[in-house]
């Protein structure tokens, strides 16, 4: 009796965990994924020490520990890098640092080609400038990158 039961209630408890898994949106249920896994097979690998094997115990336990470690690293690159926004054009490629601050770049077409624009000084950014006439978005984009390095730059232009 006691098991007919115990059957029907573990039946009972998989239809509610079915049911709120068809329910959940996949954004939620993905996070819980990631971490209720790694924490199942680490209670799992601690089962097992407790049960006297310690070998596949400790090897579920390093596994798990090193899931929860490298789910965490992506999380703390991408909030390195949100900061951080790059703009690519024919002939240039900036980088903005919104928390730095900052704005650096690289020439990828023309007669500074592989220089940063940080390495050139403002009668070579000029001479780039013009070179770049026919690229309405460079040209922008130079002006913008002068705009902030050396804002008295169009007075003598």
């Amino acid at each position: 009796m006691a098991g007919i039961l115990a059957a029907i209630l573990g039946l009972g408890l998989a239809a509610l965990v079915l049911r709120a898994f068809l329910q959940a949106e996949p954004a939620s249920l993905a996070r819980l994924l990631h971490l209720s896994l790694p924490v199942a097979l680490g209670a799992l690998g601690a089962a097992l020490l407790l049960l006297g094997r310690p070998g596949l115990g400790l090897a579920l336990l390093s596994g798990a520990g090193a899931w929860l470690l490298l789910r965490r690293k992506p999380a703390r690159r991408r909030a390195a890098l949100a900061h951080r926004a790059v703009v690519r054009t024919a002939a240039l490629e900036v980088e903005l640092d919104s928390k730095a601050r900052t704005v650096d770049g690289l020439v990828l077409a023309g007669r500074f080609e592989g220089e940063t624009l940080e390495r050139l000084d403002l009668e070579q950014l000029r001479l780039l400038r013009r070179e770049l006439r026919s690229d309405p978005e460079s040209v922008r984009l130079i002006e913008a990158y002068l705009d902030g390095r050396f804002p008295v730059w169009r007075e003598d232009a």
